[in-house]
């Protein structure tokens, strides 16, 4: 097989989907698809290698293997070890830690199989993984470890090569089909439900297909480009994938695959200088693209502006070109057995370093023992979650408090918490203030005490309403993470609560809310040298002002007789800002972007009058 530029230029349009698609969704919001047109290509080269040493009787898996690895390791091995050393300035223990995970499991080629235990590749947590994208060539490289063995062990059988391929495209098609419709994710990333994307191309190398004579070839380019546009346009993240929807664009790049070089549009356009240059350095670009967008965001803690993402893919193009230098200076050496050992000696190093800063967490001692402290709380407040059973998830049985969680009036009086994952933050405070109640509570996280929410939450409140009618404590308390939505009928539900018996109904107003969260928002602080101590002890920086408009829509409510609302921000802020530690104490006030802590939360709590 002889060369051809039409192929490059469709690695072009294959990656520019891609990196259009991370850097400006809205733009090309299926772009995705591109890793699709990627899997078509890569089974239809590796597979002509491969049956065209077959059909001469000289395949040899050292020679394959050791090319595999002249080609990927070496891009592979630059941009790993560039984002752990970018990591160690610009990265938290954390997220550092993470990376080090990340980039164990890429020199292993399991990136597939780890970000599918994590997190989706369209979840919100996923553009905090600057290696996520490698999940890709995890799938590529497992085909590329299988397939040469399944192909050389079926040469010679009554199934053939041929009936083998098509066996794998009919099954793993249908598996692709079927898991998406239960697990999305695990259709996503898992080899099984991708491999037939592979060998649709494979099948192209195989089956030596022509375009029918009655079919213009131009015709045939024009189809296949056509549907690889309208996927990149018509899918979106809300589009269940892979299943049915990724015959579109594989069926696209086999289309484009099958027009052959002389076809109109592949000559013209794909076989053009700047769609072939894009297409060289379309693996290093898929590379860079998507760590230096992942940083950008990890640096700032929100999306970079248009400009700054703009910025970064030209820096991705740029560090693409130097990193194909080098792999092409590479690939013009003589091929020996000690260059692919060595090669992959290095990626064997990087993978134990990443796992070595794994098991560091990250190195913590890189930063000041003052930052160090304030990181340490790291979302602790998440190992209290759900440890007792008057806090449950969203997603346990709405029926599922126990009558403990009820206390009845016997020799103290009874004091109730009502919320949601806020409102479990605030007992332990409350508990170290009320001393002379009984102190009960149902708290679930997000569902804040709204008896009309639909689900699990709605069902529950009620629940929970029913009760409190049934046997009315002295004070009921409502608290949680507010919104417009919530608090429009909490006077309605205080007034039937005191109608009930209930003494006080005390309503919590919101908490500062800090951007990303509290420890970060100090971090950045000290890290660009915007205060002279390492944290602050009051700020109005990182400060989320929208909990202030909704503190003054609370204020402005009628709220009947034994119904009152006590704010949160006139305990912790003044017009200099909002207290980061709890005043004469050096715990800080929230964990996160507003759950109180247990000192911030005895704070608080001091603001209720529940003293004897």
């Amino acid at each position: 097989m002889t060369h051809r530029r039409d192929i490059d230029g469709l690695r072009a349009v294959a990656v520019g989907g891609v990196v259009l698609f991370h850097a400006f969704p809205d733009a090309v919001p299926g772009g995705f698809v591109g890793v699709d047109v990627f899997f078509v290509i890569s089974g239809f080269l590796i597979t002509g290698i491969i049956e065209r040493a077959l059909a001469r009787g000289g395949f040899s898996f050292r020679a394959f293997y050791a090319r595999r690895i002249r080609r990927i390791f070496p891009a592979l091995a630059i941009t790993l070890v560039g984002c752990l050393v970018a990591g160690w300035f610009l990265l938290l223990p954390l997220r550092y830690a993470s990376l080090g995970t990340h980039t164990a499991g890429a020199a292993a080629f399991v990136s597939n199989i780890l970000v599918w235990t994590e997190a989706g590749y369209f979840a919100q947590e996923a553009v905090e993984k600057p290696l996520l994208h490698l999940w890709s060539l995890g799938i590529e490289e497992q085909f590329y470890l299988l397939w040469p063995l399944a192909l050389w062990a079926v040469a010679r059988t009554r199934i053939g090569i041929r009936g083998f391929v098509a066996a794998v495209i009919v099954l793993s098609c249908i598996a692709s089909i079927v898991v998406t419709a239960f697990s999305p994710d695990g259709a996503f990333y898992l080899p099984g439900s991708r491999f037939w994307e592979l060998a649709l191309g494979a099948a192209l190398a195989i089956g030596r297909y022509t375009v029918p004579a009655r079919v213009p070839s131009w015709l045939t380019s024009i189809a296949g480009l056509a549907a690889i546009a309208a996927a990149s346009f018509a899918f979106d993240r809300a589009s269940p994938y892979p299943g049915w929807r990724a015959l579109v664009p594989t069926a696209g790049a086999c289309l484009v695959i099958l027009a052959g070089e002389q076809a109109t549009p592949n000559r013209v356009i794909l076989g053009s200088r700047p769609f072939v240059a894009i297409g060289l350095v379309s693996y290093p670009l898929y590379l860079w693209h998507w760590p230096l967008l992942s940083f950008g965001f990890l640096v700032e803690n929100q999306p970079p502006s248009a400009s700054v993402r703009l910025a970064l893919v030209g820096g991705a193009i740029v560090l693409a070109s130097l990193t194909y230098l080098v792999e092409r200076a590479l690939r013009t050496r003589r091929a020996t057995l000690a260059q692919a050992v060595t090669l992959a000696t290095c990626l064997v190093v990087i993978g134990a370093s990443g796992r070595i800063i794994a098991s560091a967490d990250g190195f913590p001692g890189r930063f000041p023992a003052a930052v160090r402290e304030l990181l340490a709380y790291r979302y602790d407040y998440l190992a209290d979650a759900h440890a007792g059973e008057c806090w449950l998830s969203v997603h346990d049985p709405a029926a599922g408090f126990r009558a403990s969680c009820f206390p009845p009036a016997a020799a103290r009086p009874v004091l109730f918490l009502w919320g949601d994952s806020h409102a479990a933050r605030l007992r332990p405070g409350i508990e170290r203030v009320a001393l002379a109640y009984a102190i009960g509570s149902a708290t679930r996280d997000l569902c804040p005490p709204v008896l009309d929410m639909p689900g699990t939450c709605g069902a529950s409140n009620r629940e929970i309403l029913a009760d409190l009618e049934a046997t009315p404590p002295a004070i009921v308390v409502l608290f949680a993470n507010w919104s417009e939505a919530s608090i429009g009928a909490l006077p309605a539900l205080g007034q039937r609560l005191v109608a009930a018996g209930v003494h006080r109904v005390i309503v919590v107003g919101p908490a500062p809310h800090w951007s990303p969260n509290l420890p970060v928002a100090m971090y950045e602080a000290w890290s660009r040298g915007t205060v002279t101590q390492p944290v602050p002890r009051r700020t109005a920086k990182h400060l989320d002002r929208g909990v202030f408009a909704l503190d003054q829509r609370m204020r402005a409510m009628r709220w009947s007789r034994g119904v009152e609302l006590v704010s949160v921000l006139d305990r912790l802020c003044d017009p200099a800002g909002c207290a980061t530690y709890v005043p004469g104490s050096d715990a800080l006030t929230a964990y996160d972007y507003g759950h109180l802590t247990t000192e911030g939360a005895t704070f608080v709590a001091g603001a209720l009058s529940l003293g004897p």
